[in-house]
């Protein structure tokens, strides 16, 4: 793995683990406090009418709302975006950076979750942060999503959430110009570019105003440099340890962690099993078994549906994951073809079948990558047969 060519992103990750939460005077967020105590109060109304049975559970209430207000940014976003190369993008508009700070502060505050457990704020910095094309989209629109987050930035220069979003983008773009192939397979160029952007995500995600925030997403592109650079692991787990310490149940620094540890990257042998079998009894409950879920479904790939990848891994546990990821936040169509690729893996027909029979065609290319290899294993499952040819190295198999 080629490593960043500036010692610099060392002392960046290194400033973002003594970067105070509170230390933070952004002047456009001075209002927060009055957003909060409303929030507090919506909850305190909603749960006693939920008690009444004047309302739905807070949780399905919270998840409804979470996945509409998301789906507004959608719209945001899609609507000022070029439609073809050489049309010049629309800007956006005063009202429209108000809305789009207002649900970035909402989500930050809020702390809901979507349907599957994918926290709203997580979603939304995914939404903003790469062109309708999605990930190989073509370079204008790369370019024309930049220059938007970029007059976000200028227009509102103490919003931490504008300098978060615009760091994301870069790497997302970089990643994209790097290819996703081994590092022997990368060429110089891709290199480079990659480079470029991270180095163009440290100079924003360096600002003491973004170190010094309380939003989590800081720390989700602290260890994607962190990845990049190939930080050592003392680092990285300072890191890690410093983010889950101020927000415990994001799970998603979980899987950011477990792939760095996996022996693609930076990890030994059974490293990054060890490390989903700890997290999810340090956790404990429901909720460790949930992140033992979402570690397994990071390690899992389509690329080997012998159940290789997920040697070491207890898939009883992997089960009471997904349970209790539907017990806490329901499920999702993401989560439901992930599950169906690891019960192909694992051997499990039964629950192969459930949840390819809750998929119907709704394949997801995230996940599968191929429709072909998504219609093998439907069809191995619907037949009562197993797509693993024999493999037996899953723990409780």
């Amino acid at each position: 793995m080629r490593k960043l060519t500036t010692a610099a992103v060392f002392l960046l990750l290194l400033a973002g683990l003594s970067a105070s939460a509170q230390d933070s005077t952004s002047t456009d967020e001075q209002s927060l406090g009055d957003v909060a105590r409303q929030t507090r109060q919506e909850v305190k109304d909603r749960d006693a009418q939920a008690a009444q049975g004047k309302v739905p559970p807070r949780k399905v209430i919270e998840m409804s709302s979470a996945a509409e207000a998301n789906n507004g940014v959608r719209d945001l976003v899609t609507k000022n975006a070029p439609q073809q190369q050489g049309a010049k993008p629309n800007t956006w508009s005063g009202d429209d950076l108000k809305q789009l700070q207002a649900a970035a502060d909402r989500a930050r505050l809020d702390r809901r979750r979507l349907p599957g457990g994918i926290w709203q704020l997580h979603e939304f910095y995914d939404i903003v942060t790469n062109p309708p094309g999605g990930t190989q989209a073509p370079e204008w629109q790369w370019q024309a999503l930049v220059g938007r987050l970029e007059q976000w930035t200028k227009m509102m220069p103490d919003s931490y959430s504008a300098k978060i979003a615009l760091a994301q983008a870069h790497l997302n773009w970089g990643w994209k110009e790097r290819g996703s192939g081994y590092a022997d397979s990368v060429s110089d160029g891709g290199w480079k570019a990659l480079d470029a952007h991270a180095n163009a995500a440290m100079a924003l995600i360096k600002d003491p105003q973004v170190l010094n925030s309380d939003d989590p997403y800081r720390y989700e592109v602290l260890m994607q440099l962190g990845l990049i650079a190939g930080s050592d692991k003392a680092t990285m787990q300072r890191i890690f340890e410093r983010a889950i310490s101020q927000e415990p149940d994001y799970y998603h620094y979980y899987r950011l962690y477990a792939n760095y540890l996996q022996e693609k990257w930076y990890g030994a042998p059974g490293e990054v099993q060890a490390f989903a079998q700890t997290s999810a009894n340090r956790v404990g409950g429901q909720q460790g078994d949930f992140i033992y879920f979402e570690i397994a479904s990071l390690i899992a790939c389509n690329c080997d549906m012998t159940g290789a990848k997920l040697a070491g891994m207890s898939w009883p546990r992997i089960k009471s994951g997904y349970e209790a990821m539907e017990n806490l936040y329901g499920t999702s169509m993401l989560k439901r073809n992930r599950m169906a690729m690891m019960a192909s893996q694992a051997g499990d027909v039964a629950m192969a079948q459930k949840m390819f029979q809750e998929i119907g065609e709704s394949w997801d290319p995230a996940v599968w990558h191929s429709q072909a290899i998504f219609v093998r294993a439907k069809a191995a499952a619907l037949a009562g047969q197993s797509s693993r040819p024999g493999v037996t190295n899953l723990q409780g198999k």
